[in-house]
């Protein structure tokens, strides 16, 4: 193999952007004992082991941590718009950087959001509005 820093850097990738489906929350001490570990082998299993490692870091810096709420009640948030919209027929689908809320514990987080029939949310705009957690 002329460039095995190539395959790791795709395995690094492919974790993370597993990990964005699965949201998986990995101890960062695991993928660094296993790092530790592949040091232990020879050849083509020190390369596997590596592999492993790397992917296991992948999905550990990866994780977010989703704000849980406990309110039945709606919900003011002013948020940024931090991904480009989608829109279908039943409305528009975006990611939302929360600057000021009624929850103090959403501030800062990004979390989707779904509007209903909503056309006119751009990239970076600003949007404020009351909401159910589901």
């Amino acid at each position: 193999m002329i460039y095995p820093w190539v395959v790791l850097f795709i395995n690094l990738s492919l974790a993370v952007v597993l990990n964005k489906y699965l949201n998986l929350n990995i101890s960062i001490l695991i993928p660094i004992l296993v790092i530790i570990l592949s040091f232990v082998f020879n050849g083509i299993i020190r390369f596997l082991v590596l592999n492993l490692a790397i992917f296991l870091l992948g999905i550990s810096i990866s994780y977010k941590e989703k704000p849980v709420l406990q309110t039945n009640q709606p919900i003011f948030v002013e948020c940024i718009v931090s991904s480009f919209p989608d829109y279908s027929r039943f409305g528009s689908s975006f990611d939302c950087k929360v600057i000021n809320s009624s929850e103090k514990q959403l501030i800062g987080k990004t979390f989707p959001v779904f509007a209903k029939y909503e056309e006119n949310i751009y990239f970076l705009s600003r949007i404020a509005f009351l909401g159910k957690a589901a």
